[in-house]
């Protein structure tokens, strides 16, 4: 059987914790947004390395990279794991996030995405 808990609390009850969902809500957008930001980072090294490593256009020469510039922007670059754990937690955020924007539409509450 299920009851709805609203009928048992007071308004200044209901509004606390509409206001902790959209806290923690804002708080999972900006940490999602934090590892987007991050993975883009990624992206821009693996760019300018490819575009160190391709030939100009038209020709068969490479532009100048030298190993020593090669392996600063590589050491830039996060190993394996710490790629899988920056994926696993993009994967929790979105999931939270996902859960938080149910429980404000439950409310009430549109939530910005």
């Amino acid at each position: 059987m299920c009851y709805n808990l609203a009928l048992f609390m007071s308004e200044q009850e209901q509004d606390a914790i509409a206001g902790k969902i959209v806290t923690e809500y804002v708080r999972v957008r900006r940490e999602l947004a934090s590892l987007l930001d991050k993975t883009a980072e990624y992206s821009k090294i693996l760019d300018d390395v490819s575009a160190h490593l391709k030939p100009r256009a038209g020709t068969t020469h490479h532009q100048n990279l030298s190993a020593e510039s090669l392996t600063e922007k590589l050491q830039k670059y996060p190993t394996k794991d710490e790629l899988s754990e920056v994926a696993k937690e993009i994967e929790a955020a979105s999931r939270r996030k996902r859960e938080l924007s149910q429980s404000l539409k439950d409310i009430g509450i549109e939530p910005k995405e």
